[in-house]
Protein backbone atom coordinates (compact mmCIF):
# COMPACT_ATOMS: atom_id res chain seq x y z
CA UNK A 1 0.00 0.00 0.00
CA UNK A 2 1.20 3.33 -1.01
CA UNK A 3 0.79 5.40 2.47
CA UNK A 4 2.38 8.45 1.32
CA UNK A 5 0.85 8.44 -2.78
CA UNK A 6 -2.95 8.20 -0.74
CA UNK A 7 -1.74 10.96 2.14
CA UNK A 8 -0.51 13.38 -1.30
CA UNK A 9 -3.50 12.55 -2.91
CA UNK A 10 -5.84 13.58 -0.02
CA UNK A 11 -3.88 16.41 0.76
CA UNK A 12 -4.58 17.63 -3.25
CA UNK A 13 -8.12 17.15 -2.76
CA UNK A 14 -8.23 19.38 0.66
CA UNK A 15 -5.92 22.13 -1.32
CA UNK A 16 -8.76 21.97 -4.13
CA UNK A 17 -11.78 22.21 -2.20
CA UNK A 18 -10.10 25.53 -0.34
CA UNK A 19 -10.36 26.71 -3.84
CA UNK A 20 -14.11 25.75 -3.98
CA UNK A 21 -14.56 27.48 -0.86
CA UNK A 22 -13.48 30.90 -2.61
CA UNK A 23 -16.26 30.71 -4.30
CA UNK A 24 -19.34 31.23 -1.48
CA UNK A 25 -16.43 33.74 0.25
CA UNK A 26 -16.90 35.78 -2.86
CA UNK A 27 -20.82 35.51 -2.43
CA UNK A 28 -20.63 36.96 0.90
CA UNK A 29 -18.27 39.76 -0.19
CA UNK A 30 -21.15 40.72 -2.59
CA UNK A 31 -24.17 40.16 -0.68
CA UNK A 32 -22.06 42.30 2.31
CA UNK A 33 -22.10 38.97 4.47
CA UNK A 34 -19.58 39.78 6.77
CA UNK A 35 -20.05 36.76 8.90
CA UNK A 36 -20.62 34.85 5.92
CA UNK A 37 -17.00 35.81 4.74
CA UNK A 38 -15.53 34.75 7.81
CA UNK A 39 -17.45 31.40 7.64
CA UNK A 40 -15.55 30.78 4.37
CA UNK A 41 -12.17 32.68 4.91
CA UNK A 42 -11.32 30.73 8.28
CA UNK A 43 -11.81 27.21 6.79
CA UNK A 44 -10.11 27.82 3.30
CA UNK A 45 -7.11 28.76 5.03
CA UNK A 46 -7.15 25.87 7.46
CA UNK A 47 -7.73 23.23 3.80
CA UNK A 48 -4.51 25.14 2.36
CA UNK A 49 -2.49 24.50 6.04
CA UNK A 50 -3.56 20.77 5.91
CA UNK A 51 -3.85 19.80 2.02
CA UNK A 52 -0.18 21.51 1.70
CA UNK A 53 0.84 19.30 4.65
CA UNK A 54 -0.46 16.20 3.63
CA UNK A 55 1.13 17.08 0.16
CA UNK A 56 4.65 17.90 1.40
CA UNK A 57 4.52 14.77 3.07
CA UNK A 58 3.54 12.59 0.30
CA UNK A 59 5.52 14.56 -2.33
CA UNK A 60 8.60 11.93 -3.38
CA UNK A 61 6.31 8.94 -2.70
CA UNK A 62 5.64 6.82 -5.94
CA UNK A 63 3.11 7.70 -8.21
CA UNK A 64 1.82 3.75 -8.95
CA UNK A 65 -0.84 3.06 -7.40
CA UNK A 66 -3.41 -0.07 -6.90
CA UNK A 67 -7.02 -0.80 -6.32
CA UNK A 68 -7.40 -0.76 -2.93
CA UNK A 69 -5.37 2.73 -2.76
CA UNK A 70 -7.53 3.68 -4.99
CA UNK A 71 -10.64 3.24 -2.41
CA UNK A 72 -8.69 4.63 0.53
CA UNK A 73 -7.89 7.92 -1.20
CA UNK A 74 -11.32 8.33 -2.57
CA UNK A 75 -13.09 7.41 0.93
CA UNK A 76 -10.34 9.40 2.77
CA UNK A 77 -10.76 12.50 0.85
CA UNK A 78 -14.85 12.20 1.11
CA UNK A 79 -14.55 12.20 4.71
CA UNK A 80 -11.70 14.85 5.11
CA UNK A 81 -13.68 17.48 2.12
CA UNK A 82 -17.19 16.78 4.35
CA UNK A 83 -15.08 17.15 7.90
CA UNK A 84 -13.87 21.02 6.38
CA UNK A 85 -17.53 21.74 4.30
CA UNK A 86 -19.03 21.69 7.65
CA UNK A 87 -16.98 24.52 9.54
CA UNK A 88 -18.96 27.44 7.17
CA UNK A 89 -22.45 26.32 8.60
CA UNK A 90 -21.46 26.16 12.27
CA UNK A 91 -19.62 30.07 11.92
CA UNK A 92 -22.64 31.40 9.63
CA UNK A 93 -25.45 30.07 11.82
CA UNK A 94 -25.77 30.54 15.36
CA UNK A 95 -28.08 27.63 15.87
CA UNK A 96 -26.40 25.00 13.91
CA UNK A 97 -24.25 22.17 15.71
CA UNK A 98 -21.01 20.21 14.02
CA UNK A 99 -23.34 16.99 13.90
CA UNK A 100 -25.98 19.20 12.14
CA UNK A 101 -23.46 20.96 9.76
CA UNK A 102 -21.60 17.37 9.30
CA UNK A 103 -24.47 16.10 7.87
CA UNK A 104 -25.04 18.79 5.51
CA UNK A 105 -22.42 19.03 4.58
CA UNK A 106 -22.73 15.08 3.58
CA UNK A 107 -25.98 15.48 1.68
CA UNK A 108 -24.67 18.33 0.03
CA UNK A 109 -21.35 16.43 -1.54
CA UNK A 110 -23.47 13.01 -1.74
CA UNK A 111 -25.78 14.88 -3.63
CA UNK A 112 -28.45 13.82 -1.50
CA UNK A 113 -30.30 17.20 -0.72
CA UNK A 114 -31.85 15.64 2.99
CA UNK A 115 -31.56 18.70 5.50
CA UNK A 116 -32.04 19.30 9.09
CA UNK A 117 -31.84 23.05 8.83
CA UNK A 118 -35.34 24.02 9.70
CA UNK A 119 -35.59 27.36 7.64
CA UNK A 120 -33.65 27.52 4.51
CA UNK A 121 -35.59 30.73 3.74
CA UNK A 122 -33.68 33.01 5.86
CA UNK A 123 -29.98 31.54 5.65
CA UNK A 124 -27.42 33.55 4.24
CA UNK A 125 -26.81 33.86 0.14
CA UNK A 126 -23.21 31.96 1.20
CA UNK A 127 -24.82 29.27 2.40
CA UNK A 128 -27.32 28.88 0.33
CA UNK A 129 -24.76 28.81 -2.76
CA UNK A 130 -22.30 26.49 -0.62
CA UNK A 131 -25.24 23.65 -0.34
CA UNK A 132 -26.11 24.25 -3.94
CA UNK A 133 -22.20 24.25 -4.96
CA UNK A 134 -21.44 21.04 -3.04
CA UNK A 135 -23.65 19.24 -4.94
CA UNK A 136 -21.90 20.47 -7.99
CA UNK A 137 -19.06 19.22 -7.07
CA UNK A 138 -19.87 15.82 -5.76
CA UNK A 139 -21.96 15.01 -8.57
CA UNK A 140 -19.08 14.30 -10.92
CA UNK A 141 -16.45 13.71 -8.19
CA UNK A 142 -14.04 15.83 -6.65
CA UNK A 143 -11.13 13.69 -7.49
CA UNK A 144 -12.88 13.64 -10.71
CA UNK A 145 -11.68 17.05 -11.13
CA UNK A 146 -8.14 16.87 -9.40
CA UNK A 147 -7.60 13.98 -12.34
CA UNK A 148 -8.80 16.26 -14.77
CA UNK A 149 -6.53 19.07 -13.86
CA UNK A 150 -3.22 17.11 -12.55
CA UNK A 151 -0.26 17.91 -14.22
CA UNK A 152 0.99 14.52 -13.48
CA UNK A 153 -0.65 11.01 -14.20
CA UNK A 154 -1.54 9.51 -10.67
CA UNK A 155 -0.09 5.94 -12.36
CA UNK A 156 -2.93 3.81 -12.73
CA UNK A 157 -5.34 6.61 -11.76
CA UNK A 158 -8.31 4.69 -13.54
CA UNK A 159 -8.25 2.73 -10.15
CA UNK A 160 -9.52 6.51 -8.81
CA UNK A 161 -11.93 6.85 -11.13
CA UNK A 162 -13.47 3.48 -10.42
CA UNK A 163 -13.48 3.66 -6.69
CA UNK A 164 -15.77 6.84 -7.24
CA UNK A 165 -17.81 6.53 -10.16
CA UNK A 166 -18.20 3.21 -9.39
CA UNK A 167 -20.56 0.62 -11.98
CA UNK A 168 -20.55 -2.58 -13.33
CA UNK A 169 -18.71 -0.93 -16.15
CA UNK A 170 -16.44 2.02 -15.54
CA UNK A 171 -14.84 2.73 -18.99
CA UNK A 172 -12.85 5.16 -19.81
CA UNK A 173 -14.45 7.06 -22.92
CA UNK A 174 -10.53 8.55 -23.99
CA UNK A 175 -7.80 7.12 -24.18
CA UNK A 176 -6.31 8.42 -20.94
CA UNK A 177 -8.15 8.67 -17.52
CA UNK A 178 -6.71 12.19 -17.54
CA UNK A 179 -8.59 12.70 -20.99
CA UNK A 180 -11.67 10.85 -19.84
CA UNK A 181 -11.98 13.43 -16.73
CA UNK A 182 -11.84 16.45 -18.67
CA UNK A 183 -13.96 15.27 -21.25
CA UNK A 184 -16.29 14.37 -18.74
CA UNK A 185 -16.04 17.84 -17.00
CA UNK A 186 -16.39 19.76 -20.58
CA UNK A 187 -19.63 18.13 -20.54
CA UNK A 188 -20.63 18.81 -17.10
CA UNK A 189 -20.01 22.12 -17.22
CA UNK A 190 -21.80 22.80 -20.93
CA UNK A 191 -25.41 21.17 -19.78
CA UNK A 192 -24.73 23.40 -16.31
CA UNK A 193 -24.76 26.34 -18.07
CA UNK A 194 -27.19 25.72 -20.49
CA UNK A 195 -29.52 25.01 -17.62
CA UNK A 196 -28.53 28.57 -16.47
CA UNK A 197 -29.25 30.02 -19.62
CA UNK A 198 -32.82 28.62 -19.90
CA UNK A 199 -33.81 29.29 -16.27
CA UNK A 200 -32.65 32.83 -17.04
CA UNK A 201 -34.91 33.08 -19.82
CA UNK A 202 -37.53 31.74 -17.89
CA UNK A 203 -36.99 34.78 -15.44
CA UNK A 204 -35.52 33.26 -12.35
CA UNK A 205 -33.06 35.20 -10.87
CA UNK A 206 -29.73 34.77 -11.53
CA UNK A 207 -28.64 33.94 -8.14
CA UNK A 208 -31.46 31.20 -8.03
CA UNK A 209 -30.80 30.24 -11.48
CA UNK A 210 -27.14 29.57 -10.68
CA UNK A 211 -28.28 27.76 -7.38
CA UNK A 212 -30.94 25.04 -9.07
CA UNK A 213 -28.62 24.85 -12.17
CA UNK A 214 -25.79 23.35 -9.86
CA UNK A 215 -27.76 21.75 -7.55
CA UNK A 216 -29.67 20.13 -10.84
CA UNK A 217 -26.77 19.33 -12.16
CA UNK A 218 -25.39 17.09 -9.11
CA UNK A 219 -29.16 15.64 -8.70
CA UNK A 220 -28.70 16.70 -5.46
CA UNK A 221 -32.10 19.07 -4.56
CA UNK A 222 -30.84 21.46 -2.18
CA UNK A 223 -33.68 24.23 -2.90
CA UNK A 224 -33.39 27.84 -1.38
CA UNK A 225 -36.88 28.04 -0.33
CA UNK A 226 -39.21 26.26 2.03
CA UNK A 227 -41.40 24.77 -0.70
CA UNK A 228 -38.55 23.69 -2.98
CA UNK A 229 -39.54 24.84 -6.62
CA UNK A 230 -43.55 25.34 -6.01
CA UNK A 231 -43.80 28.58 -5.85
CA UNK A 232 -41.79 29.76 -9.50
CA UNK A 233 -43.31 29.58 -12.97
CA UNK A 234 -44.37 27.28 -15.10
CA UNK A 235 -41.69 27.53 -17.37
CA UNK A 236 -38.91 27.29 -14.94
CA UNK A 237 -40.43 24.53 -13.80
CA UNK A 238 -40.40 22.51 -16.95
CA UNK A 239 -36.52 23.44 -17.52
CA UNK A 240 -35.74 21.64 -14.52
CA UNK A 241 -38.02 18.83 -15.31
CA UNK A 242 -36.09 18.16 -18.30
CA UNK A 243 -32.62 18.86 -16.91
CA UNK A 244 -32.95 16.30 -14.03
CA UNK A 245 -33.93 14.11 -16.54
CA UNK A 246 -30.79 14.80 -18.50
CA UNK A 247 -28.33 14.58 -15.57
CA UNK A 248 -29.75 11.25 -15.04
CA UNK A 249 -28.56 10.14 -18.36
CA UNK A 250 -25.05 8.77 -18.71
CA UNK A 251 -22.50 11.07 -20.26
CA UNK A 252 -21.23 8.12 -22.08
CA UNK A 253 -24.43 8.52 -24.25
CA UNK A 254 -23.61 12.33 -24.74
CA UNK A 255 -19.59 11.12 -25.72
CA UNK A 256 -21.65 9.24 -28.23
CA UNK A 257 -23.76 11.73 -29.26
CA UNK A 258 -20.83 14.45 -29.75
CA UNK A 259 -18.56 11.37 -31.49
CA UNK A 260 -21.69 10.61 -33.94
CA UNK A 261 -21.55 7.10 -32.74
CA UNK A 262 -24.85 6.19 -33.81
CA UNK A 263 -24.33 2.34 -34.06
CA UNK A 264 -22.89 2.34 -30.24
CA UNK A 265 -25.38 4.96 -29.40
CA UNK A 266 -28.47 2.37 -30.47
CA UNK A 267 -26.94 0.07 -28.30
CA UNK A 268 -27.73 2.06 -25.18
CA UNK A 269 -30.38 -0.56 -24.11
CA UNK A 270 -29.83 1.31 -20.54
CA UNK A 271 -31.19 4.47 -22.10
CA UNK A 272 -34.40 2.78 -23.44
CA UNK A 273 -35.76 1.71 -20.52
CA UNK A 274 -34.55 4.65 -18.58
CA UNK A 275 -36.70 6.61 -20.51
CA UNK A 276 -39.35 3.78 -20.75
CA UNK A 277 -39.74 3.87 -16.56
CA UNK A 278 -40.29 7.49 -16.38
CA UNK A 279 -42.62 7.55 -19.34
CA UNK A 280 -44.69 5.10 -17.72
CA UNK A 281 -44.33 6.13 -14.12
CA UNK A 282 -45.16 9.77 -14.78
CA UNK A 283 -48.23 8.39 -16.64
CA UNK A 284 -49.49 6.32 -14.20
CA UNK A 285 -49.54 8.77 -11.62
CA UNK A 286 -50.97 11.14 -13.99
CA UNK A 287 -53.72 8.99 -14.23
CA UNK A 288 -53.99 8.38 -10.73
CA UNK A 289 -54.15 12.22 -9.45
CA UNK A 290 -56.91 12.83 -11.98
CA UNK A 291 -59.18 9.81 -10.96
CA UNK A 292 -58.61 9.94 -6.74
CA UNK A 293 -60.59 11.17 -4.99
CA UNK A 294 -58.24 12.58 -2.77
CA UNK A 295 -56.49 14.67 -5.49
CA UNK A 296 -59.15 15.03 -8.25
CA UNK A 297 -60.67 18.33 -6.53
CA UNK A 298 -56.93 19.84 -7.24
CA UNK A 299 -55.93 17.90 -10.40
CA UNK A 300 -59.29 16.86 -12.34
CA UNK A 301 -60.26 20.19 -13.96
CA UNK A 302 -56.45 20.76 -14.66
CA UNK A 303 -54.72 18.25 -16.73
CA UNK A 304 -51.60 20.20 -17.32
CA UNK A 305 -51.26 20.66 -13.65
CA UNK A 306 -51.07 17.04 -13.01
CA UNK A 307 -48.80 15.59 -16.07
CA UNK A 308 -46.32 18.25 -15.08
CA UNK A 309 -46.12 17.25 -11.36
CA UNK A 310 -46.43 14.02 -12.19
CA UNK A 311 -43.56 14.37 -15.14
CA UNK A 312 -41.79 16.43 -12.14
CA UNK A 313 -41.99 14.39 -9.45
CA UNK A 314 -40.72 11.05 -11.39
CA UNK A 315 -37.86 12.77 -12.73
CA UNK A 316 -37.02 14.44 -9.70
CA UNK A 317 -37.16 10.61 -7.81
CA UNK A 318 -35.78 8.53 -10.51
CA UNK A 319 -32.89 10.86 -10.45
CA UNK A 320 -32.70 10.70 -6.61
CA UNK A 321 -32.44 14.62 -6.77
CA UNK A 322 -35.43 15.51 -4.54
CA UNK A 323 -36.66 18.60 -5.70
CA UNK A 324 -40.43 19.26 -5.35
CA UNK A 325 -43.49 20.97 -7.16
CA UNK A 326 -46.02 19.38 -4.96
CA UNK A 327 -46.10 17.63 -1.51
CA UNK A 328 -46.57 13.81 -2.89
CA UNK A 329 -47.05 12.20 0.64
CA UNK A 330 -50.75 13.79 0.46
CA UNK A 331 -50.35 12.36 -2.98
CA UNK A 332 -53.13 9.10 -3.16
CA UNK A 333 -51.34 5.79 -2.31
CA UNK A 334 -51.04 4.42 -5.76
CA UNK A 335 -49.08 7.05 -6.72
CA UNK A 336 -46.80 7.03 -3.65
CA UNK A 337 -46.18 3.13 -4.58
CA UNK A 338 -45.10 3.99 -7.71
CA UNK A 339 -42.22 6.83 -6.66
CA UNK A 340 -41.37 4.23 -3.37
CA UNK A 341 -40.14 1.79 -6.57
CA UNK A 342 -38.73 4.95 -8.27
CA UNK A 343 -36.90 5.19 -4.58
CA UNK A 344 -34.69 2.08 -5.80
CA UNK A 345 -34.90 2.33 -9.64
CA UNK A 346 -31.88 5.34 -9.84
CA UNK A 347 -30.86 6.89 -13.30
CA UNK A 348 -28.34 5.61 -15.63
CA UNK A 349 -24.81 4.06 -14.71
CA UNK A 350 -22.34 6.77 -15.27
CA UNK A 351 -24.53 9.54 -14.53
CA UNK A 352 -24.71 12.03 -11.61
CA UNK A 353 -27.72 10.35 -9.96
CA UNK A 354 -27.85 7.79 -6.99
CA UNK A 355 -29.57 4.55 -6.08
CA UNK A 356 -29.15 1.22 -7.58
CA UNK A 357 -29.36 2.68 -10.97
CA UNK A 358 -31.46 1.20 -14.07
CA UNK A 359 -28.47 -1.14 -15.45
CA UNK A 360 -27.85 -2.71 -12.94
CA UNK A 361 -31.83 -4.13 -12.16
CA UNK A 362 -31.60 -4.65 -15.75
CA UNK A 363 -28.42 -7.38 -15.25
CA UNK A 364 -30.04 -8.81 -12.23
CA UNK A 365 -33.79 -9.48 -13.68
CA UNK A 366 -31.98 -10.62 -17.03
CA UNK A 367 -29.88 -13.32 -14.93
CA UNK A 368 -33.02 -14.11 -13.20
CA UNK A 369 -34.21 -14.85 -16.19
CA UNK A 370 -31.40 -16.80 -17.59
CA UNK A 371 -31.64 -18.78 -13.87
CA UNK A 372 -35.13 -19.63 -14.43
CA UNK A 373 -34.38 -20.84 -18.43
CA UNK A 374 -31.24 -23.01 -17.37
CA UNK A 375 -33.82 -24.44 -14.63
CA UNK A 376 -35.94 -25.87 -17.09
CA UNK A 377 -33.52 -26.20 -20.17
CA UNK A 378 -30.16 -27.25 -18.03
CA UNK A 379 -27.98 -27.12 -21.07
CA UNK A 380 -28.56 -23.81 -22.32
CA UNK A 381 -25.55 -21.56 -22.37
CA UNK A 382 -26.19 -17.52 -22.41
CA UNK A 383 -24.65 -14.64 -20.67
CA UNK A 384 -25.70 -11.80 -19.79
CA UNK A 385 -25.27 -8.22 -22.19
CA UNK A 386 -25.41 -4.63 -20.86
CA UNK A 387 -25.48 -1.69 -23.53
CA UNK A 388 -24.51 -3.60 -26.26
CA UNK A 389 -21.41 -5.46 -24.12
CA UNK A 390 -21.28 -8.99 -23.05
CA UNK A 391 -20.96 -9.21 -18.90
CA UNK A 392 -18.40 -12.21 -17.77
CA UNK A 393 -19.69 -13.95 -15.00
CA UNK A 394 -17.99 -12.12 -12.44
CA UNK A 395 -19.32 -8.87 -13.20
CA UNK A 396 -22.69 -10.37 -13.15
CA UNK A 397 -22.10 -12.00 -9.65
CA UNK A 398 -20.89 -8.43 -8.47
CA UNK A 399 -23.82 -6.40 -9.26
CA UNK A 400 -25.72 -9.43 -7.54
CA UNK A 401 -23.58 -9.16 -4.47
CA UNK A 402 -23.58 -5.37 -4.83
CA UNK A 403 -27.48 -5.33 -4.44
CA UNK A 404 -26.96 -7.87 -1.42
CA UNK A 405 -24.80 -5.55 0.50
CA UNK A 406 -27.09 -2.15 -0.92
CA UNK A 407 -30.08 -3.74 0.94
CA UNK A 408 -28.13 -4.71 3.92
CA UNK A 409 -26.96 -1.59 5.06
CA UNK A 410 -30.11 -0.09 4.28
CA UNK A 411 -31.74 -2.66 6.63
CA UNK A 412 -29.12 -1.79 9.34
CA UNK A 413 -29.75 1.61 8.98
CA UNK A 414 -33.75 1.19 9.25
CA UNK A 415 -32.87 -0.72 12.70
CA UNK A 416 -30.66 2.06 13.90
CA UNK A 417 -33.54 4.62 13.00
CA UNK A 418 -35.92 2.39 14.91
CA UNK A 419 -34.39 3.53 18.28
CA UNK A 420 -36.02 6.91 17.21
CA UNK A 421 -39.39 7.78 18.20
CA UNK A 422 -40.65 8.23 14.70
CA UNK A 423 -43.10 6.53 12.27
CA UNK A 424 -42.11 3.05 10.45
CA UNK A 425 -43.01 4.72 7.12
CA UNK A 426 -40.55 7.70 8.35
CA UNK A 427 -37.81 5.61 9.08
CA UNK A 428 -37.78 2.48 6.46
CA UNK A 429 -38.37 5.13 3.62
CA UNK A 430 -35.50 7.66 4.96
CA UNK A 431 -33.05 4.85 5.25
CA UNK A 432 -34.04 3.59 1.13
CA UNK A 433 -33.27 7.86 1.01
CA UNK A 434 -30.47 7.99 2.20
CA UNK A 435 -28.55 4.79 1.07
CA UNK A 436 -29.75 5.85 -2.06
CA UNK A 437 -29.24 9.53 -2.04
CA UNK A 438 -32.61 10.92 -2.71
CA UNK A 439 -33.44 12.81 -0.06
CA UNK A 440 -36.92 13.55 0.64
CA UNK A 441 -39.14 10.35 1.35
CA UNK A 442 -42.16 10.12 2.83
CA UNK A 443 -43.96 10.45 6.48
CA UNK A 444 -42.54 12.94 8.63
CA UNK A 445 -39.62 13.34 6.08
CA UNK A 446 -41.20 14.43 3.08
CA UNK A 447 -40.46 16.92 0.17
CA UNK A 448 -41.82 19.73 2.42
CA UNK A 449 -40.55 18.75 5.41
CA UNK A 450 -36.78 17.58 6.56
CA UNK A 451 -34.70 15.43 9.53
CA UNK A 452 -34.36 18.13 11.97
CA UNK A 453 -36.58 15.11 14.23
CA UNK A 454 -33.85 12.67 14.70
CA UNK A 455 -31.16 13.21 17.17
CA UNK A 456 -27.14 13.49 17.19
CA UNK A 457 -27.47 9.29 17.13
CA UNK A 458 -29.69 9.33 13.80
CA UNK A 459 -28.13 12.05 12.38
CA UNK A 460 -24.64 10.63 12.40
CA UNK A 461 -25.92 6.96 11.10
CA UNK A 462 -27.74 8.74 7.96
CA UNK A 463 -24.29 10.40 7.44
CA UNK A 464 -22.59 7.76 6.78
CA UNK A 465 -25.25 5.85 5.53
CA UNK A 466 -25.52 8.91 2.69
CA UNK A 467 -21.34 8.55 2.31
CA UNK A 468 -21.99 4.45 1.85
CA UNK A 469 -24.63 4.97 -0.96
CA UNK A 470 -22.70 7.61 -2.76
CA UNK A 471 -19.31 5.70 -3.10
CA UNK A 472 -21.47 2.82 -3.94
CA UNK A 473 -20.83 0.88 -0.24
CA UNK A 474 -17.09 -0.93 -1.81
CA UNK A 475 -14.72 2.01 -0.87
CA UNK A 476 -15.69 2.36 3.06
CA UNK A 477 -16.14 -1.02 3.76
CA UNK A 478 -12.73 -1.99 2.00
CA UNK A 479 -10.89 0.92 4.47
CA UNK A 480 -13.02 -1.00 7.52
CA UNK A 481 -11.78 -4.35 6.15
CA UNK A 482 -8.13 -3.22 6.12
CA UNK A 483 -8.06 -1.49 9.40
CA UNK A 484 -9.29 -4.90 11.01
CA UNK A 485 -6.64 -6.63 9.33
CA UNK A 486 -4.11 -4.34 10.28
CA UNK A 487 -5.65 -4.78 14.34
CA UNK A 488 -5.58 -8.69 13.16
CA UNK A 489 -2.05 -9.10 12.27
CA UNK A 490 -0.91 -6.96 15.27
Amino acid sequence: MNHKRILYTIGQVIMVEAVFLALPLLVAVIYGEQKGVLAFLIPAVGALVLGGLLTLFGKKASFELRSGDGMLIVSGAWLGMSLIGAIPFVIAIDSCSYVDAFFETVSGFTTTGASVLPAVDILPKCILFWRSFTHWIGGMGVLVFVLSIAERSFGKSIHILRAEMAGPDVDKVAPTARATTKLLYHLYIALTVAEIVALLLCKMPLFDSVCHALATAGTGGFGIKADSLASYNIAAQIVVTVFMWLFGVSFNVYFLMLAKRWRDLKKQDELFYYTGITIVAAVLITISLTVSGVTSATYSGDIGKAIRDAFFAVSSMVTTTGFATADYAAWPEFSRAVLFFLMFCGGCIGSTAGGLKVGRIMVMMRNAKNDLRRAVHPRTVKKVSLNGKTLDDATTAGICTYFVLYCAIIFVTFLLLALEPTRFETDISVAIACVGNIGPAFGEAGPMAGYAMYSDFATIVLSFAMLLGRLEIYPLLACIMLGSNKKGTN
